[in-house]
């Protein structure tokens, strides 16, 4: 037998990170979970568009001078490390955005299960 809310309570918290899909359970109130993972998904998506901007006002403003990405001298290695960090959150959010977007086909293909009864 398929609990609905437990395993829409597990796609949410666990997987997704997202807080509070329980709590609402003790209220007796259903959440919302396509709410939840529009706000998560547009959180991501702003995200992942500030780093991509962050990372060509980074090129942007760069000395023109010697390699790209080096190591050495303190201000090259500042601006290599600081191209990766971005560049490494801007893929962690990236994934973070297919991670919330196949939670919610799986959602939906709950609803279409559940529903069918």
């Amino acid at each position: 037998m398929l609990r609905k809310k437990v395993v829409v309570a597990l796609l949410l918290e666990d997987i997704c990170g997202l807080p509070g899909a329980t709590s609402a359970d003790a209220e007796d109130t259903p959440p919302e979970p396509d709410r939840q993972l529009r706000k998560a998904r547009r959180r991501a998506t702003f995200t992942v568009v500030f780093n991509w901007l962050a990372l060509a006002i980074l090129f942007y403003f760069r000395s023109s001078r010697g390699p790209w990405l080096m190591l050495g001298a303190a201000e090259e290695s500042l601006f290599t490390l600081g191209v990766l960090a971005v560049a490494v959150h801007s893929g962690f959010r990236l994934a973070q955005l297919h991670t919330l977007r196949s939670v919610k086909r799986v959602l939906d293909n709950l609803e279409e299960l559940t529903s069918g009864r």
